[in-house]
């Protein structure tokens, strides 16, 4: 019996007979159906109808958007889509009537992410003549369906970031709803000279970079790389990005510091990265000690913390130590002062430094006591006995 009215609706939804001509009842009769194959059968002859016809029944294609049989709602939507893009005023209205239902509990399961769903794609039309009020209303729902929608329209509407502050967009970056965090992003473009002409701005901004959401972290690294130049990117922004205690940050950090680093800076970088705790940064700090601590025994003696905290990590940063090692004994030759430095940093590690590393640090003690004897060191030096035979 279903396989035989389903030829006959067929036959209707392909006859020459315009919809319009047909009988309406015999639409509403297959759109009210038990069976889902004559259903959508109804939908289609309904849609066939002219725009006319069709926009004069809004309640109608409002109330089969929200019906609670779920074959009703998606094969109404192309319909719906295709009406709001020939008549925006009957878009606007079945849009706000929509959204107004994400304010109240849902009756129909899955009804507020279909709504949502039908917003972005057919009646996204729509989403550029809705009202900032209207979103702050979405934001502030208890409903996480309602704030997602929120993020759909911020999306469309970039030009709205000038009612945000930075603080403001950095909360929308780290939302749980993946729709708010790309609505940050593009408000944060929109957003660019704000960052690019104001250096308190551009310094709140490295905590976009900071963004909880892995994914959401790789975007901002391109937005940054993309946006700022070696105008925006000051030694004090880029030390405040190697400040994260996210590796993949640092790692940005370190990049954008490779890439704009600029001589008269590297003092500055040395000192500030010298103070970072992370093992990857001490490293990398390694890279500017002979350029920017060598043949200066007040900058050897500002960075002996820094010293003193790679010497004393343990099965760690081995190439830091290494590299260190090398450094503060050949800078320990150059002059008493710089010697001095040196001994109280291997002194203050005697105590505590791994058994791998002594060897190395009494070999740097024994080389400046060659040539500084006067300088203190935690080890005494005896001359070696010589035996004679009887």
């Amino acid at each position: 019996m279903l396989e035989v009215q389903e030829l006959g609706g067929n036959i209707l939804l392909n006859h020459h007979l315009k919809a319009n001509d047909l009988p309406q009842d015999i639409i509403f009769s297959l759109m009210n159906s038990p069976y889902e194959p004559m259903r959508g059968i109804g939908v289609k002859l309904l849609g066939q109808l002219s725009d006319e016809l069709l926009l004069a029944k809004d309640t109608l294609l409002l109330s089969l958007c929200t019906h609670t049989l779920q074959d009703i709602r998606n094969t109404i939507r192309p319909i719906i889509g295709r009406l709001a893009l020939a008549n925006s005023s009957f878009g606007q209205k079945i849009g706000l009537t929509l959204i107004d239902k994400l304010f109240t509990p849902e009756t129909t399961p899955k009804l507020h992410s279909y709504i949502v769903n039908l917003l972005k794609n057919e009646l996204s039309v729509v989403l550029q003549t809705l009202s900032w009020d209207l979103v702050l209303k979405l934001a502030k729902s208890p409903s996480a369906v309602a704030q997602e929608m929120a993020g759909v329209i911020l999306q469309a509407n970039p030009q709205w970031a000038s009612n945000y502050t930075t603080e403001e967009l950095i909360q929308l970056s780290n939302s749980e709803l993946q729709a708010v965090r790309i609505a940050a992003q593009k408000l944060f473009n929109n957003a660019l000279p704000r960052f690019q002409n104001n250096p308190e701005e551009m310094a709140m901004s490295v905590r976009f970079l900071d963004c909880k959401w892995d994914e959401e972290r790789q975007i901002w690294f391109k937005i940054f790389e993309s946006s700022f130049t070696e105008e925006h990117f000051s030694p004090v922004i880029l030390v405040s990005i190697c400040d994260s205690t996210r590796l993949d940050v640092q790692k940005f950090g370190r990049d954008m510091i490779l890439k704009y680093f600029t001589s008269e800076s590297g003092s500055d970088y040395l000192m500030k990265l010298s103070e970072h705790p992370s093992h990857n940064m001490q490293l990398f700090v390694t890279n500017y000690l002979e350029d920017y601590a060598a043949n200066n025994p007040q900058r050897l003696k500002e960075l002996a913390p820094y010293f003193i905290t790679v010497l004393a990590r343990i099965n760690k940063t081995r190439f830091a130590k290494e590299r260190v090692f090398h450094f503060l004994a050949t800078e320990a030759q150059k002059n008493l002062s710089a010697a001095q430095t040196v001994a109280e940093i291997l002194s203050r590690q005697s105590v505590t430094i791994a058994i791998s590393d002594k060897a190395r640090s009494i070999e740097t003690m024994l080389q400046i006591h060659r040539v500084y004897p006067e300088v203190t060191l935690p080890i005494q030096v005896k001359p070696l006995e010589v035996r004679r035979g009887i």
